[in-house]
């Protein structure tokens, strides 16, 4: 006898590491009310913290610490727990593609940014 398949509503996960108290609970208040979980941070994260979540897409502000931000990049990169979670680098920066390159990012969102680039970016990288 076939036993019955229950499915969840999953949704999916996106982590927002963000300095700025009032961008982040703009960005968090946006994506919430698209349906996505959010998980917001003012703090860098590091990896541990980062495979125990197991976002499904991790936002990232870059001017939190330039240093630290480049080494959790790198370190998210090479993990193999954490290496397919797409991480969207966000600043005001102007080398921020440069920075993305080095840092092995998967995209960038420039700040300011629009409402619905953010969602745009998001569903994007989710879909993948």
């Amino acid at each position: 006898m076939p036993r019955a398949i229950q499915f969840l509503n999953m949704s999916q996960c996106i982590l927002i590491i963000e300095g700025d108290p009032d961008i982040l609970d703009i960005m968090g208040y946006i994506l919430s009310e698209e349906g996505f979980e959010t998980i917001l941070s003012r703090e860098d994260k590091p990896i541990d913290s980062v495979c125990s979540i197991r976002p499904d897409l991790i936002l990232m502000d870059y001017s939190l610490s330039d240093e630290s931000v480049l080494g959790i990049c790198l370190g998210l990169k090479k993990n193999c727990i954490t290496i397919c979670i797409p991480l969207i680098l966000v600043s005001t920066n102007s080398k921020l593609e440069e920075i993305a390159l080095e840092s092995h990012a998967d995209g960038i969102l420039s700040k300011p940014f629009d409402v619905c680039e953010l969602v745009a970016i998001s569903r994007h990288w989710l879909s993948r």
